[in-house]
């Protein structure tokens, strides 16, 4: 039987979805994990850069959206990953954040003994997005990403489901359009 505190608290999570760990649940499984490092992860030159700031719901479709229509034939044969985590950004925490993220990938590629290279160059960089830290990861043009949007598509749900400080990726690869893959978190104590 509910208590009266845990009925309000049950509705609030319902309605507003906003009380710490009482989100509602979207795509992904809740398992988690501690990850190590990996040093096949490239950062790229913007990264010791200031971030880019994205701060509106709108903006999250920038994060893995098509640059134009000119250049949309181009983007079909590439792949955008944009790794959401539930570190809160600050520019002293970027290097240690970006760090964490690399540790984790290097225990996924060890756990699929898949590596992310496999899908082709990469270029990762730091990112500010609702105030959490974030990975963009780009893989080029030609690059097989855009050949294997299936098994990336499954690597990227593993990295979200598996990691401990990875909330949700925004994903998009060749022509597809953009999803969101998020944890599931449960509604009750």
């Amino acid at each position: 039987m509910f208590s009266a505190l845990k009925l309000v608290y049950l509705v609030l999570c319902f309605y507003f979805g906003t009380i710490q760990g009482c989100q509602p649940p979207t795509v992904m499984n809740t398992m988690s994990t501690t990850m190590m490092p990996s040093s096949n992860s490239k950062m790229s030159s913007k990264a010791s850069e200031k971030p880019e700031n994205t701060n509106s719901h709108d903006d999250v479709k920038t994060l893995v959206a098509r640059k134009s229509k000119s250049s949309y034939s181009d983007d079909c044969q590439m792949a955008k990953i944009s790794v959401v985590t539930n570190k809160l950004y600050s520019d002293e925490s970027v290097k240690m954040n970006f760090e964490r993220i690399n540790q984790e990938l290097f225990l996924l590629e060890t756990f699929t003994q898949t590596k992310l290279s496999f899908f082709g160059n990469y270029t990762s960089q730091p990112v500010k997005f609702n105030k959490f830290f974030t990975t963009k990861f780009v893989f080029p043009s030609a690059s097989k990403a855009a050949k294997n949007c299936g098994s990336l598509k499954d690597f990227t749900n593993k990295a979200v489901s598996l990691s401990e400080s990875i909330e949700k990726a925004y994903f998009i690869c060749g022509c597809e359009s953009p999803i969101e893959i998020s944890k599931v978190h449960s509604r009750f104590f």
